[in-house]
């Protein structure tokens, strides 16, 4: 891993932040905090928790428990008593939240598999969720569809909140405090040693193990945002008084790229971050990679021959023959393609550049390769990890992750 990630939280006030600003905070992975924000996000920026169960199209609608010490997921009405419940967190540890908080994932309701029965959901009811939304305008136009398509509400009374935890999407995440305040513990996914198979990051899963040290503590007010990217483990808090509303959303432009890519290794060897793997190998391959390669170059090669083979690739890609590659120049190349490989910045990938960041890939990949047991290695860029860590596999993989953290633990030791 090679890059400076800001270990403060930069903040900037909403009317500061512009298109480019935001842009490139969130191609870098950047955590960062946006004061005063909550107009830009629509008429929702101060509804409170009463106000949500007092209005006729969400009251009737059923959220559930999250983060409780038994995973027990109880359903509650918008409408009814659920503030005065008090659900425990089994958080083992004394900064975090200690009671579980409330989570409407009313996005669901667009999915065929979605709990819109069991709930009482509606698409009305995310209807007039979109009416109350906007993007602000320092966001990418295409973002609005993220965020029409994956709103979520969290609900949480004094001393409530969500477990450390890393969630497996791809994308960077804005969650914004509507009413009420919290404390929001972060810091990335730690470095790897050695590739994983079982979960590392599951609700609370960092407090057993005693090893995460968030890099950021953040609170958050009425109308206060905060941007992270994919692979950060995240904690929240209600430290006020009241109970605290809060939307959250993920969007897809642009991707953390420079996140990506500098902190490579640990995404690869890290399986919570398994929806990632592909992305990575496809920025790669400068977005040339199809199944056909899987055998000749899809696992990885020693740095010379990842380097002759980059040149190749390139050579392929670089239509005009300028020495460098643009976004658009060939199909697949796009701007996050661009990001990942652009070392410097500057908007386009040279030859070296394309070299370094092939190489860095194709190696990382040898390595995970050769350090994984054959058994589970058909698992890598399988929809099947996720199953196999929640069905008859997840005692196996649990087993291998134990023995694995402790080889991890002697490699660190002999480099003392």
């Amino acid at each position: 891993d090679s890059y400076f990630l800001d270990q403060f939280s930069r903040e900037y006030r909403g009317i500061d932040m512009t298109a480019d600003r935001f842009t490139r905070l969130v191609t870098q992975g950047q955590v960062f905090v946006l004061r005063d924000v909550g107009h830009f996000f629509g008429d929702i920026h101060n509804w409170t928790c009463d106000d949500f169960k007092r209005d006729p199209q969400f009251q009737g609608g059923a959220m559930s428990l999250s983060y409780t010490a038994d995973a027990s997921n109880a359903a509650a009405k918008l409408g009814g008593d659920w503030d005065q419940v008090k659900a425990a967190s089994g958080a083992e540890d004394a900064e975090a939240p200690q009671q579980a908080p409330y989570y409407w994932g009313i996005k669901d309701v667009q999915f065929d598999d979605g709990p819109r029965e069991q709930y009482n959901w509606s698409t009305a009811m995310l209807d007039k969720v979109h009416s109350l939304t906007k993007l602000p305008s320092f966001m990418h136009t295409d973002c609005r569809g993220d965020q029409q398509r994956t709103p979520e509400f969290w609900f949480t009374t004094p001393g409530a909140g969500a477990k450390a935890h890393v969630d497996t999407h791809v994308q960077a995440t804005v969650a914004l405090q509507l009413s009420g305040h919290r404390r929001w513990r972060i810091g990335l996914i730690d470095p790897r040693r050695l590739p994983h198979a079982a979960f590392l990051f599951s609700d609370g899963a960092v407090y057993k193990r005693g090893t995460w040290a968030p890099s950021h503590v953040i609170n958050l007010g009425p109308g206060d945002a905060v941007v992270f990217g994919p692979g950060f483990v995240h904690e929240t808090k209600n430290e006020g008084e009241d109970c605290a509303a809060s939307m959250t959303f993920q969007f897809n432009t642009p991707m953390a790229a420079g996140l990506y890519r500098s902190f490579l290794p640990r995404f690869r060897r890290t399986p919570d971050m398994h929806e990632a793997w592909h992305l990575l190998r496809s920025w790669a391959f400068l977005g040339q990679f199809n199944p056909g390669l899987i055998q000749t170059a899809g696992r990885g090669m020693e740095a010379e021959a990842a380097a002759e083979y980059a040149t190749r690739l390139f050579k392929g890609v670089d239509k005009n023959g300028d020495g460098s590659v643009e976004s658009g120049e060939a199909l697949g190349v796009s701007a996050d393609v661009i990001s990942f490989n652009d070392l410097n910045s500057d908007g386009r990938v040279s030859m070296e550049e394309h070299q370094n960041v092939f190489t860095l890939w194709a190696t990382s990949e040898k390595a995970v390769v050769d350090a994984t047991p054959p058994q589970l290695l058909s698992l890598h860029y399988s929809e099947a990890l996720e199953d196999a860590n929640y069905g008859p596999w997840a005692q196996k993989l649990q087993k291998h992750m134990r023995k694995t953290l402790k080889q991890e633990a002697a490699i660190d030791k002999q480099e003392l």
